[in-house]
């Protein structure tokens, strides 16, 4: 292997791969980016382990979507479905009315059981 010098100054960093994203135009005004342009600067020397064309199966696909176009809002007709996830907490109220009338209902019984048998044994 060759040997180094330290003072030997390090290349520049690579150029970006993209431009920084648009603002969010809407999708009829949108223009595409402009062309990839290498900086003449740095020289790009391919890597020999990996190959310049991935092989891919036929019929295989890759779709880059920008990343202002990956929406964050759920379509309306999905908006009762999160509004049940965001908020579990309605499902708690019902469940804690629910044990209060059980627990209710088990001691009437239980009083009126109690009643029953004194009233036996009295008569």
């Amino acid at each position: 292997p060759p040997i180094i010098p330290l003072s030997t100054p390090t290349p520049p960093p690579p150029p970006p791969l993209s431009t920084p994203p648009l603002p969010h135009p809407l999708m009829e005004e949108r223009v595409p980016p402009p062309p990839y342009v290498p900086n003449p600067n740095y020289p790009h020397q391919p890597s020999s382990l990996h190959p310049t064309t991935p092989a891919f199966r036929p019929g295989t696909f890759i779709v880059r979507v920008p990343k202002d176009q990956i929406y964050r809002v759920p379509p309306p007709e999905n908006a009762l479905i999160i509004e049940r996830h965001r908020n579990p907490e309605n499902n708690k109220g019902r469940s804690y009315c629910c044990c209060c009338f059980l627990i209710i209902f088990i001691l009437v019984i239980a009083i009126g059981l109690v009643i029953g048998l004194v009233c036996g044994f009295i008569l």
